[in-house]
């Protein structure tokens, strides 16, 4: 039997799958409980979490999501917390030499100890802090305080100790009273224009403890060595802690040969006829399992075997598309926030948002940086449905200090979320920050912060550094992939054009442009556009059940408004820029629920306008990420799905317009030009069917026109003049493929 290949893998793999059961690492239980530290009012919390939710729990303040109670509980932010842990250790602890608490996260300025011992302090809500706590476990009652320094104390403390005012933008309030940039926590926490104002405090990942003795891994590593459909080589190396030399250790792979090197810490792995990871729609995201054994340590995980390669604007080149294992791949997708404003919340609903994402038709997600990098779950479920990452690191519309100790966080930071990230086979690219270059040249930063030449070139030479040199720098030396440093840019250091680098996409919506202006700026790679829409009737009617009368006034809803452009003029807002858009299509609500209903539909049509004049400008365009694709609370934004979960329309909409294969027809001047569109891996045989109908639905022509189509093309078939057809009259396109209706789409003859 154990002759049989396939049996013998079978074999293995039970073997394997009945070992994964022990794991040396297992999340801290304790009893939590919480006070702020002016009262010491025990109250019970929960861990993961946050102050906000542990006080909803407990009755203390409202749900800042319903009616305007966001405005209630803003003195949560004032005030410094304390969480207290009671706990035994676990029975193998006391056995081993090293017992190491991981805290995942701590949000943000926290001192810890351990029965009256300090264990640390922290400074960085992305970063984990680990530390060795075995010289002052007890085998019982243990006791471990978590004491968090408001964020606005700690933000208001180094910005006085810091030299020079730092620019940021959206954080509300006054310019001069801004302290996101110096502080390394979700920058949307601060409030955002879709986001409410909540600085939280909280242990919001888990504490892990791993118990051991000698040494163990504190990381791992698998860099791609070679990689063809017929077979691939990757080499696995560990990180480890501890003394003395390297214990034995193994890695178990079923369906793949592992092979021992020279080096101890390192392990060669082959494939004949590998199954690679594709992104959605282009094949299967097919990953490997694994696990590696070091004494009672197991770690086990999945790889996918995939080359990246991104070719961005260079002195040959002004391109900027990815290749997945060798194929040019047209970027289909959405701009990502949490799924909820608490991550503990956000957890359970990410999952359900990147599958939608997936039904969608997307393959990629951006992960904006003005959030917080995304958990293990998040990237795993990305992994299996062959959605690719575009990885912010978290800096958005803001400059960095100057001071060397922030930047020292930040180097620590970059080299933990890269290594972190990078063993995973969604993320692609990492981008240094979210429309910082373009702030400090366009948004008039250096008047509004009075800051002199010498002042601005300090604060110049500190960008510079982070984004140019630090952040490149540790994606290089942790990975292998590319590395872009400011989304929109037209290159490193050079402002965003339409002709090389990314795209934000935003004189629709912005500056009132009219949505045609998609198709004359299609760009190279459209990283951000967007169109606001209310959020669909069920969640409006939560936000206060008391209230029976709704409309864009009503104080529930209007406060959730944030989109003001009083450039435009005094007053205009996004309620008043999406009635503008919904007369220049020709509609005028009866009552407020036709209203919901019409702004989604042309936040439908805005986004599968630009959508259809990206696709339609392959291969000089290779990218269509929208913003946003989902909320972090109940709102008035520019997402395509609820915050519940349910689908606006325009989700709906654009599924269709990212379909592998479309018909999009163009109607310029006076022709009508139509294409058949493919992002797929194979070729195909088919016919483009044509239908003219009158103003009273009659057909009165048709064509049909055999095609072949190629797995990456963008063909215009046939342009047809518009001249002699009526407004009203209508053109139907579909493409078919061995008689089966492939897509099919409609133009309207519009009034002159």
């Amino acid at each position: 039997i154990l002759r049989n290949g396939t049996t013998s893998f079978l074999l293995a793999w039970l073997m394997l799958m009945q070992s994964w059961h022990v794991n040396a690492q297992s999340p801290l239980v304790a009893q939590w409980t919480f006070a702020s530290s002016d009262s010491l009012h025990w109250l019970p919390a929960q861990v993961p979490g946050s102050v906000h939710l542990d006080l909803m729990r407990e009755g203390v303040i409202p749900d800042p999501f319903l009616s305007t109670h966001e405005h209630d509980v803003q003195w949560v932010e004032t005030k410094d917390w304390v969480y207290l842990a009671h706990f035994d250790a676990q029975a193998d602890w006391m056995s081993h030499a090293h017992v190491t608490f991981d805290f995942k996260g701590l949000d943000t300025y926290a001192t810890v100890t351990l029965n009256g011992h300090p264990l640390l302090e922290a400074d960085n809500m992305h970063r984990s802090w680990q530390v060795d706590v075995r010289p002052w476990i007890q085998a019982t009652d243990n006791v471990m305080t978590v004491h968090f320094t408001s964020a606005i104390k700690a933000g208001l403390a180094a910005k006085a100790d810091h030299a020079l005012p730092v620019p940021c933008s959206n954080e509300p309030g006054d310019p001069n009273d801004r302290i996101s940039p110096y502080l390394r926590k979700a920058q949307y926490h601060h409030g955002w224009d879709w986001s409410p104002r909540l600085l939280t405090s909280g242990i919001w990942r888990q504490i892990v403890v791993t118990p051991w003795s000698t040494r163990r891994i504190t990381g791992h590593r698998w860099t791609r060595l070679h990689l063809t459909a017929d077979s691939a080589a990757y080499k696995l190396t560990l990180s480890t802690e501890g003394q003395g030399p390297l214990p034995p250790w193994s890695l178990g792979m079923p369906g793949a040969e592992v092979h021992t090197t020279a080096i101890p810490h390192e392990r060669l792995v082959t494939w004949q006829s590998p199954q690679r990871w594709w992104p959605n729609n282009l094949g299967e995201a097919h990953r490997y399992p694994y696990e590696i054994q070091m004494a009672e340590q197991r770690i086990r995980g999945h790889v996918g075997l995939r080359s990246i390669q991104w070719h961005l604007p260079s002195e040959s080149s002004q391109a900027m598309h990815v290749t997945v294992n060798g194929i040019p791949v047209f970027a289909m997708g959405a701009n990502v926030i949490p799924a909820d404003f608490f991550a503990s919340r956000a957890r359970a609903k990410q999952k359900a948002l990147l599958i939608d994402a997936a039904k969608a038709n997307m393959n990629m997600l951006r992960v904006w940086g003005g959030a917080v990098y995304p958990n293990k779950a998040f990237y795993q479920t990305c992994d299996s449905l062959g959605l690719m990452i575009w990885q912010d690191f978290m800096f958005a519309c803001t400059m960095v200090p100057t001071n060397q100790a922030m930047h020292d966080n930040i180097l620590k930071e970059a080299v933990e979320q890269v290594q972190r990230a990078s063993l995973h086979p969604s993320v692609v690219l990492y981008c240094g920050n979210n429309e910082s270059l373009t702030g400090w040249f366009k948004w008039g930063w250096q008047d509004a912060y009075q800051l002199n030449n010498a002042d601005s070139l300090a604060l110049w030479k500190a960008y510079d550094k982070v984004f140019h040199h630090l952040l490149p720098d540790a994606v290089a030396a942790q990975s292998d992939l590319s590395y872009w440093s400011s989304s929109p840019s037209a290159s490193p250091g050079r402002l965003a054009n339409a002709e090389s680098g990314d795209q934000h996409a935003w004189d629709v919506w912005f500056n009132q442009a009219p949505l045609d202006s998609y198709k004359e700026n299609p760009g190279r790679f459209v990283s951000e556009y967007g169109m606001q829409s209310l959020p669909s009737m069920p969640l409006i009617e939560a936000m206060n059940p008391d209230v029976t009368q709704w409309n864009s006034s009503t104080m529930d809803l209007a406060h959730r408004q944030r989109s003001f452009m009083p450039w435009l003029a005094a007053g205009m807002d996004g309620f008043r820029m999406m009635k503008h858009y919904q007369q220049k299509m020709g509609l005028q609500a009866k009552n407020f629920q036709e209203e919901v209903r019409h702004s989604q539909l042309v936040q439908g049509v805005a986004l599968t306008t630009a959508i259809e004049s990206h696709r339609r400008n392959k291969p000089q365009t290779m990218g269509s990420l929208y913003w946003q694709l989902n909320d972090v609370w109940p709102t008035v934004s520019w997402s395509t799905i609820n915050h519940d979960g349910s689908w606006k329309l325009a989700q709906h909409l654009v599924k269709d317009a990212f379909k592998p294969c479309v018909v999009s027809l163009n109607l310029a001047n006076d022709s009508i030009h139509v294409h058949v569109i493919a992002d797929r891996r194979l070729a195909a045989r088919g016919e483009l069917r044509l239908t003219w109908t009158d103003v009273n639905g009659k057909s009165y022509w048709s064509s049909i026109t055999p095609a072949s189509l190629q797995a990456s093309d963008n063909l215009q078939l046939i342009s047809l003049s518009r001249k002699g057809h009526q407004a009203g009259e209508v053109l139907q396109a579909s493409w078919h493929e061995n008689g089966n209706l492939v897509d099919q789409s409609r133009l309207v003859i519009p009034i002159r």
